[in-house]
């Protein structure tokens, strides 16, 4: 795991690698409330998924916190409210709220946390496996234009739309339940060259967080304090040898959320490994966003996370 950005923080891990710790599978490190959510879940591959999502998000909070001593049972991951209601992770730290944006999401093998602190900025992330989907699945769940894309596309592009309406609803949801029409996603090209500065990569430290290698795009910001004046953000990730290196299959896409295209201020894109892809979705409140960078594909641009 490591600081990707001034704002941003991101990890991925196989499964396999945090069951190796013994440390996740004692509740000492939990707060009550998380207690709480825990003791409603049934499914165990479930109740294993949220624990190491809250692992992986609590470390991300550590990180940010820049050596600040907390006790991670202090530090409070909770994504359901009063009503029991499925909402974006609310973090607190000591009681207090902090308005930073977290997602969690999971696979059959891995599992990914995005954290980000700058205010007006919404993530979504969401794996899938790379798995054919069944015509029936197809017929209901995506728009005429997703299943002629998914049909006539390579195998995986079934997946990575399903990721993609995850992602997105996730970065966008007011408290609404998902529902897979609530999002049609939009196949993306680009034109010209790819800017030739390389993207900068970085070890990683903490023991058993990784991060996944990835070039993201740059989003335009306002500096703190306003004034007018704006600064580009960069994420960039490093794969472990535990999850497998990346095929070269990447790219962008745009979107509709609940019928209104979204392409202005929401980044999307999506990237392969193994036997998974990982999309995340980035939006930018109007309040808060300059513009969205539109370089090619390639030097991607960025930010910062929900589930």
């Amino acid at each position: 795991m490591r600081h990707t950005a001034n704002h941003s923080l991101e990890a991925i891990a196989t499964r396999d690698e945090l069951r190796a710790s013994t440390d996740i599978c004692r509740d000492d490190w939990l707060h009550p409330r998380e207690l709480a959510e825990f003791s409603r879940l049934r499914d165990a591959r479930a109740s294993e998924a949220w624990r190491f999502g809250r692992w992986l998000g609590k470390h991300l909070v550590l990180e940010r916190l820049e050596g600040r001593s907390q006790p991670l049972a202090t530090i409070a991951i909770c994504s359901r409210n009063e009503r029991r209601q499925s909402v974006r992770p609310a973090i607190t730290i000591a009681e207090q709220i902090v308005p930073w944006s977290l997602s969690i999401s999971h696979s059959e093998r891995l599992v990914a946390a995005l954290l980000i602190t700058r205010p007006g900025i919404t993530v979504g992330v969401d794996l899938a496996s790379r798995q054919p989907f069944r015509p029936g699945f197809l017929r209901t769940w995506f728009f005429p234009s997703e299943q002629e894309w998914a049909q006539s596309g390579p195998s995986d592009i079934a997946a990575i739309i399903w990721a993609a309406k995850e992602a997105v609803y996730k970065a966008f949801n007011e408290g609404e339940s998902f529902a897979p029409h609530m999002v049609e996603i939009l196949e993306r090209s680009w034109e010209g060259e790819a800017p030739a500065e390389p993207c900068l990569a970085g070890a990683l430290s903490t023991a058993g967080l990784k991060s996944v290698v990835d070039c993201p795009p740059t989003l335009t910001l306002p500096r703190e304090g306003g004034g007018g004046s704006t600064t580009d953000v960069a994420l960039t990730f490093e794969a472990p040898e535990s999850v497998g290196a990346l095929d070269g299959s990447s790219g962008r896409l745009s979107a509709r959320y609940r019928g209104r295209d979204v392409s202005s201020e929401c980044q999307i894109e999506y990237r392969t490994l193994d036997n998974d892809v990982v999309v995340i979705a980035r939006r930018c409140e109007a309040s808060h966003c300059i513009e969205f960078s539109r370089e090619p594909d390639g030097a991607r641009d960025l930010v910062g996370e929900n589930r």
